[in-house]
């Protein structure tokens, strides 16, 4: 829906800027237009609910009231039992995303067949990795990577939906 308007906002900002001085009048009545258009856009948007349903016998927890999880504290400690830091992160498969309060969501199944709700900054896998970045179609995480007798590097880890 955003490109869809921004390509129609695109398309009004290049015929407006092809008008002469003369056609002062009728700009402003694509500005006007333009406005409503926007204006009328972000209250459907506002409007727009979002549902998600999961597979039968997928249980739901929110990561983001979970203990030790997504900045409560400044550092998970490798002890942490938490279901987000146990395993590795290919195996956490990416569900969907969705925008609330201007905050990125992220769901993820989990391998104990669990979905958990995150945003950027938690801690996820059994690497700490800080989920850095949400997108549509994944999430990106960094992580260090340990190999014994080297120093770790740091690595981004995209988690995709699988299909």
């Amino acid at each position: 829906m955003n490109k869809y308007i921004t390509s129609i906002l695109l398309i009004i900002i290049f015929f407006l800027s092809s008008c002469s001085k003369t056609d002062t009048k009728e700009m402003e009545q694509l500005k006007q237009k333009i406005k409503s258009i926007r204006t009328n856009a972000e209250k459907n948007l506002k409007k727009t609910k979002i549902s998600l349903e999961f597979p039968a016998g997928v249980k739901f927890v929110n990561a983001l009231e979970s203990n030790n999880v997504g900045g409560s504290t400044p550092e998970i400690k490798k002890s942490s039992t938490h279901p987000l830091t146990e395993y590795p992160l290919n195996t956490y498969q990416f569900l969907g995303m969705m925008i609330e309060n201007n905050q990125h969501l992220a769901y993820l199944l989990g391998p104990d067949n669990i979905t958990y709700q995150i945003k950027e900054g938690d801690v996820l896998g059994n690497l700490q990795g800080r989920v850095v970045k949400i997108n549509d179609d994944h999430i990106e995480v960094l992580e260090s990577n340990i190999i014994p007798g080297q120093r770790p590097k740091k690595r981004i880890v995209s988690i995709k939906a699988r299909g």
